[in-house]
Parts: structure tokens; C-alpha cells; sequence
């Protein structure tokens, strides 16, 4: 569980597996956040710890007393890649994709801005399935929780990887037997 408590460190990890990653900058100088801003266009920020934050977009309209703020927390920065986010689900060597269709950037948190949220299972191409539990086994998490975006060209982009899963929202909303699966898991 310890990966997740740098975002830097498991970053390493995801590319490893064979996974595209983001373009990422991590800083608490404003000057370097508005260049990334310049070269990526949309960027999204969120914590480099494990601590759940919100993910939210850098808006256009940053004051200058925010990017001020910046300098007291060094925080991570990722170019926002438009499509379709995906969360696997990976038991032992089980594998369990949800789609999820939102218009929110942070699809967990849609409805504090009246977004919609719809997900379902789907398939991934073996590939990414393969890379899944590669990455799984790498950071020795045999239960965890991917987070992927299909951009629309279809290329796969890793985000994170969860030790604390919370499993039930991905089987209750997409019909997701992972309860099942960590059961069988667990009684070997």
C-alpha cells in the first residue's frame, strides 16, 4: 500500500508496466505551472499523496493570489486527456473493467455540480488487461483499483492505482461480480 502514498514513485511503476502516462508536472512554482499550461492547453491538478482529493481543471482564470497559494504545497499537475475513463479492477489474476461515461471531470464527485454518471462493464484488449495485472503484481497489490482514460484515438493512459479499491460503487453501478472474486481469492 505503500505506493500510493507517492503518486511520483508509483508513476514510475505504471510506465514500467507498459502504460502511457500523462504528461505530469510537479511543482510549487506558479511560472512552471503556466508554462505546463501553455504547452498542454487543459491541465487537471490533484494531491501527490495518498489522501483522496477531488481532481479539478486548472481554469483560465487563475488569480494571482492562487498561484501564490501554490508555493506553500507542491501539488501535481496532469495534461487532461478527453475520452472515456475506465476502472479496473484487479483480483489475483481476475480482471474487472467499468466503464464510465461522464461529463464531469471528476466523475466521482458529479453530482455536487449536477453532472451525470453512467457505467458498465466492458472489455479491455488483452493487452491492457495483460498490463493491468502486470502493474498489479509489481506494486504487490493483488486487490486494487486502476484508473485508465481511453482517449479517442483508443490509446490507454494510466492515472493511478488504488490499495483501497472501493469496489462495491464499480459492482453495484455496472453489475461487476468482484465481491465474488475476492472471495475466491481469499479462500485460495
Amino acid at each position: 500500500m505503500a505506493s500510493n502514498a507517492s503518486k511520483p514513485f508509483q508513476a514510475q511503476h505504471i510506465v514500467r508496466a507498459g502504460f502511457d502516462s500523462p504528461s505530469t508536472l510537479i511543482t510549487n512554482d506558479p511560472a512552471e505551472l503556466q508554462a505546463f499550461v501553455r504547452q498542454c492547453g487543459r491541465v487537471i491538478y490533484k494531491s501527490i499523496s495518498s489522501v483522496r482529493s477531488i481532481v479539478r481543471e486548472v481554469g483560465n482564470d487563475v488569480s494571482e493570489q492562487a498561484l501564490e497559494r501554490l508555493r506553500y504545497l507542491p501539488t501535481q499537475f496532469q495534461e487532461f486527456i478527453d475520452g472515456t475513463n475506465v476502472r479496473v479492477h484487479v483480483v489475483g489474476a481476475e480482471v474487472f473493467a467499468t466503464e464510465i461515461q461522464s461529463d464531469a471531470v471528476d466523475y466521482r464527485y458529479a453530482g455536487r455540480e449536477e453532472k451525470t454518471v453512467m457505467m458498465s462493464a466492458t472489455a479491455l484488449p488483452e493487452q491492457i488487461v495483460e498490463r493491468c495485472r502486470t502493474l498489479s503484481a509489481m506494486l504487490d497489490l493483488p486487490l486494487c483499483g486502476i484508473d485508465l482514460k481511453r482517449d479517442n484515438a483508443g490509446r490507454y493512459y494510466c492515472f493511478e492505482v488504488n490499495p483501497s479499491p472501493a469496489y462495491s460503487y464499480y459492482q453495484e453501478n455496472a453489475g461487476q461480480p468482484i465481491a465474488e472474486a475476492l472471495v475466491r481469492f481469499l479462500a485460495g
